[in-house]
């Protein structure tokens, strides 16, 4: 209450000044903002927080008092330099470089004074001791925790309003166990920060600054240090993570779509070669509008509306992270997979293009290399796979791979004679990349071929055969490995193909089999210009059904109102014999809606006396 009626009456004070000396946020392509702000706000919170500090400093010193080393002093030192650090980047922009230094030396001022993570306690009572990584590890969780509120403080009150959920879940955990006084500095930062809200939520008339963001971080870092659950077991290491669950996704999604946009996985150059995790020329530290709060804003939320459902993703996290405190038991392990899930539901939702590594195209150009193709490459592979399966299908036989060193001897002929069974079966004559079932069934049988001249010899070496177990199990994990090594060539390639972002969606009219051959031309274009999205078929039977993965959308009645949404950037006919009055209707419709109107034909030609077969897509 001290800390609220403080922050209240001194950021007018703060803000007059910053408009004043006209340290004002300029709006420009990466704020949302259209008119200047005053900035500052932190150092508001900053002082309401010391002056509640004073106010309250009975309590101050029974925490001094309680807490081992001169943690006081370092805690004011270290804050004070974040303050400073902000302030100036406030008034005139820092580098990166410089802030990321600045931030590294209020984390060492403290540590100097402080406390840090030294240890800790295994499940097992086993205590695990840093030694010499204590100082880095706390630099690291200190920087990783400050830079997570920077990030944040993209919107009106987002940065101070999980600043302030994430102060009252500290505040829970530590009072929990035994009533720290440590809490009451997690109640003095959330009620600062609830004064400062009346002023920074939705439209905002104040921002936190770096300043604020930075001092905010900085201090639920710290606390989180002196807390005993970082030094408890390795399980509990999870809740203060959790607690800062929304920061610090944040960060990890910041440094790991930059770092995936600064380089390359692969490339191939114009001689022909190809050249592997090189850059791209753009920078790590470069700033984007791609922070979760602007991908809401994308997915088209309002901004108090984007800044809300923040909060209650906070909330939840919040929740959670007193379940965990509360209850330690089996049912935790639930608790956070249903929360790593969520995690990756969310991910996925922000469609972030960086982290579709599946979709997007960038393995498809490593699955090229011509290493890959290189036929004694592939066999040392598929080596690593025999040995992968056969011990495997071993320790499940018998439980124990002690149990079949009769075979150790004959183990390198077993392999020899496994890929010669696979060579000679023609597996390497396949061009996987456009596999088909008749290329799946010579994988099987080949496969087959291999298991039974393998154990055959196994047999003849022993003198007894090997159990049924371990065939049946060693068949079973070699076939799964083998065509997953081979098919992964397709997959990606259907993947990637069917990644709408950048690519025209098309509608094919007519399912039957030369709608199937469209939809197989497209998806093995390699210029990837379009994407199927569906079908329209004349017999009403068929909606909804799947196929070659696409759905049937509807018949000719539905089209119109396809078209109508703007989805569709082309129509492709793919049934043969349509009618002139249907044909013409079609036509109009597209016009219409100002959408491509073409057919897929499969036409022989003959030239010089030689048949040969052209499909293609026709305007």
């Amino acid at each position: 209450m001290v800390g609220c009626a403080l922050s209240l009456a001194l950021v007018p004070l703060v803000r007059w000044l910053a408009r004043r000396y006209h340290v004002v946020d300029l709006p420009n392509d990466r704020k949302v903002h259209a008119a200047p702000i005053p900035r500052l706000g932190g150092v508001g919170v900053y002082a309401a927080f010391l002056l509640t500090l004073w106010v309250c400093r009975p309590v101050c010193l029974a925490m001094k008092q309680n807490n081992s080393g001169d943690w006081w002093t370092g805690f004011l030192l270290g804050s004070l330099v974040l303050v400073l650090l902000g302030a100036v980047d406030d008034c005139r922009p820092l580098k990166a470089w410089v802030k990321l230094l600045g931030q590294i030396a209020g984390a060492l001022v403290f540590i100097a004074f402080g406390s840090q993570i030294e240890s800790v306690t295994m499940p097992g009572g086993h205590e695990l001791v840093f030694g010499l990584w204590s100082v880095p590890l706390t630099v690291l969780w200190i920087v990783a925790v400050t830079n997570a509120f920077n990030l944040i403080d993209g919107l009106d009150g987002l940065a101070s309003g999980v600043g302030m959920i994430t102060a009252l879940t500290l505040a829970f955990m530590i009072w929990s166990p035994g009533g720290s006084e440590m809490a009451l500095l997690c109640l003095a930062l959330a009620g600062c920060l609830v004064g400062f809200l009346r002023y920074n939520f939705y439209p905002a008339t104040i921002f936190l600054g770096d300043s604020g963001s930075l001092f905010i971080g900085f201090t639920l870092a710290v606390i989180a240090i002196e807390t005993a659950h970082l030094g408890t077991t390795a399980t509990s290491i999870l809740i203060p993570l959790l607690a800062f669950g929304l920061p610090l996704a944040e960060v990890l999604l910041t440094v790991g779509r930059r770092l995936l946009r600064a380089t390359h996985v692969v490339e191939a150059t114009e001689a022909g070669t190809y050249r592997f995790l090189f850059a791209r020329g753009r920078s790590v530290f470069e700033a984007d509008r791609e922070h979760v709060h602007h991908r809401l804003l994308r997915l088209g939320y309002r901004h108090h509306r984007a800044v809300l459902i923040l909060y209650g993703v906070c909330a939840l996290t919040a929740v959670a992270t007193m379940a965990l405190v509360t209850y330690r038991n089996w049912s935790n392990a639930v608790l956070l997979g249903v929360v790593g899930m969520a995690v990756a539901y969310a991910i996925r939702k922000l469609d972030y293009e960086e982290l579709q590594m599946l979709r997007n195209g960038r393995l498809l150009t490593v699955m090229r290399a011509p290493l890959l193709s290189w036929v004694p490459f592939q066999m040392l592979i598929d080596l690593g796979c025999l040995g992968v399966a056969f011990a495997l299908a071993a320790a499940a036989s018998y439980g124990d791979l002690r149990a079949v060193q009769s075979f150790l001897l004959l183990l390198p002929l077993w392999a020899l004679v496994k890929l010669l069974s696979l060579y000679f079966c023609q597996l390497y004559q396949v061009k996987w990349w456009y596999a088909g079932t008749q290329d799946l069934l010579l994988a099987l049988r080949a496969i087959f071929v291999s298991c039974a001249a393998g154990y055959g010899v196994l047999f003849v070496g022993t003198g007894h055969p090997p159990p049924i177990a371990l065939v049946a199990l060693d068949f079973y994990l070699m076939t799964t490995l083998l065509l997953a090594t081979r098919f992964s060539h397709r997959i990606l390639q259907i993947s990637a193909s069917r990644y709408r972002k950048h690519k025209q969606p098309v509608l094919i009219y007519g399912s039957g089999a030369a709608g199937a051959q469209a939809v197989e031309s497209l998806l093995n274009d390699p210029t990837g210009a379009r994407v199927p999205i569906g079908f329209i078929d004349e017999d009403p039977a068929n909606t909804r059904k799947q196929v070659c993965g696409c759905p049937v959308l509807g018949t000719a009645a539905a089209l119109p109102r396809l078209l109508r949404q703007g989805l569709v950037k082309e129509l492709i006919l793919a049934t043969p014999n349509l009618s002139v009055e249907l044909l013409d209707s079609l036509r109009k419709e597209c016009d219409l809606h100002c959408v491509r109107l073409s057919r897929f034909e499969t036409e022989l030609h003959e030239l010089n006396g030689v048949l040969t077969l052209a499909g293609e897509t026709s305007k």
